[in-house]
């Protein structure tokens, strides 16, 4: 986490990129099915 607070990203804008990602993990999942 020391790598991502020196490159200025937010706890905040981290979580939301992270639960961004899995929505299209999950979308992409439910495409294949």
């Amino acid at each position: 986490m020391n790598f991502l607070a020196q490159q200025g990203i937010h706890p905040l804008l981290f979580a939301l990129i992270v639960d961004f990602l899995t929505m299209l993990e999950r979308d992409s999942y439910t495409m294949k099915m």
